[in-house]
């Protein structure tokens, strides 16, 4: 089996290490016999390290509270010390609290203008800040800004809910119930605001589960027993084992694939091919099959011409399947099977055929996949980052209350870091919400960043 360029999708890992301070130790017994506790006081040592780890998690109002009490205790030292003060100022920029911010910069900039400040992975000098801070109290004097917050939006809420009802379905074996919902997704042609379809969560729903991968193994495999002619029930078994077969390769580069990688990954996908082989052409009335047979083929290395046919005919058929363009053009980067230029021409010339304000809204939500996935829109690829910008500015007008939205858009413009954009929709924007479930709001690091970022844009000159 050809071995393919590296799996690039952005997985990304976020490791909490949570650390307890300040451990509460018995105090001896008093004399008059009574039981008593006294709690030790934490070191200086223990308080700069309490700050450290909550920078490096991007909580601010907890950063600002640890950092009094570090200042505090250094002054009751009589300490010189102003790193417990940097820390507090930082954190206190970071969550848009301008006047508060220039009031504690100021002393601390006056003390020593070459000061630089280190949390959550980043360095920002202190001079900066308060230029910053004091620039956008001059071009917006009664702007208020509020901590942004991270939780998971109205998409990824509604991604979540079809998964866990497919999940459910199947493991209770209500099979024929599994049939009429997937049929009445297909015929709604439902979507989340960032136009991926209900029937493609719910059908992703069926190839996970939490009780492990060899329950999944024979739920699907009594499923095809009770029902040998569900074409449902063979997709979700060849999506099942083309996953199993991405995991064995795992994410890294070609050179780091091992013989022994290499064989799981070929035996699981030997194991997807003897279904698909066997696909039936009315199994093709979904439009599942086609993205499926384009997943397993991205992996067993098979010729362009096999991605460009199943395309050319699921397209025809499902011309608005969202999935069905973003696999393809992920077929068509250099990186894979495609050659610079491709996937954007694909897209573009799609987009051209939709017209208008859909058109650009389609165009917006794949290149923001990309670029959610990839982490930016520079490596190998020349979208149309205007008309994709264009394209989220008119979804968010039509859905002005959507997290999920909002935040994809704000998304695109930090990934390219278009201050004059980020600074337009802050300034305008009374949502303080991004949804945590797509990147760049996915790891602590990133919301530091952007959180120096939306303050950077405000401080730029507005442009009139």
């Amino acid at each position: 089996m050809q071995l393919l360029p590296p799996l690039t999708s952005a997985v990304l890992t976020l490791g909490a290490l949570i650390l307890s301070f300040g451990a509460a130790h018995a105090a001896p017994t008093q004399p008059t016999g009574s039981a008593s506790t006294q709690t030790r006081p934490a070191t200086m040592e223990e308080r700069a390290k309490r700050v450290k780890d909550l920078q490096d998690k991007a909580d601010w109002p907890a950063v600002v509270q640890a950092a009094r009490a570090w200042k505090k205790a250094l002054a009751d030292a009589n300490s010189s010390d102003l790193a417990a003060s940097f820390a507090e100022a930082d954190a206190v920029y970071k969550l848009g609290d301008i006047d508060q911010a220039i009031k504690l910069l100021e002393p601390l900039v006056k003390l020593d203008p070459t000061a630089q400040v280190t949390s959550g992975g980043t360095s920002s000098s202190l001079s900066d800040m308060l230029a910053t801070a004091r620039d956008i109290r001059r071009y917006y004097p009664s702007l208020k800004l509020q901590p942004m917050q991270y939780k998971p939006g109205d998409a990824a809420l509604e991604a979540t809910a079809w998964k866990q009802k497919a999940e459910s379905l199947l493991a209770s074996k209500n099979y024929d119930e599994i049939e009429k919902v997937a049929a009445s997704l297909q015929k709604s042609k439902a979507a989340d605001v960032l136009g991926w379809p209900h029937l493609d969560h719910f059908f992703e729903g069926l190839l996970k589960t939490k009780a492990g991968q060899a329950t999944l193994q024979a739920r699907i495999a009594e499923w095809r027993a009770a029902r040998p002619q569900s074409n449902l029930a063979r997709l979700v078994a060849i999506g099942m084992w083309t996953d199993v077969a991405a995991k064995a390769r795992g994410g890294g580069f070609a050179s780091t694939v091992t013989p022994a990688m290499s064989a799981r990954m070929d035996a699981a996908l030997g194991r997807a091919a003897q279904t698909l082989q066997a696909l039936p052409r009315a199994a093709f009335a979904s439009p599942l099959a086609f993205t499926t047979a384009m997943r397993w083929g991205r992996l067993a290395g098979v010729p362009r011409k096999f991605f460009d046919d199943l395309f050319a005919q699921g397209a025809a058929k499902f011309p608005n399947y969202l999935p069905l363009y973003r696999i393809h053009a992920y077929n068509l980067l250099p990186r894979w099977f495609g050659e610079a230029g491709e996937a954007e021409a694909l897209l573009k010339t799609r987009a051209d055929q939709i017209g208008g304000t859909d058109g650009d809204i389609f165009y917006g939500l794949i290149v923001w996949d990309f670029a959610s996935s990839i982490g930016q829109l520079s490596m190998d690829t020349q979208f149309d980052y205007e008309r994709a910008h264009r394209g989220f500015k008119l979804l968010h007008e039509r859905f002005p209350n959507s997290v999920s939205a909002f935040s994809a858009r704000l998304g695109l413009a930090f990934i390219q870091v278009d201050t004059k954009i980020v600074q337009q929709i802050v300034r305008e924007s009374k949502t303080y919400v991004l949804d945590n479930t797509h990147f760049p709001w996915l790891t602590p690091l990133t919301q530091n960043r952007f959180a120096d970022f939306r303050m950077y844009a405000l401080g730029e000159k507005p442009v009139q």
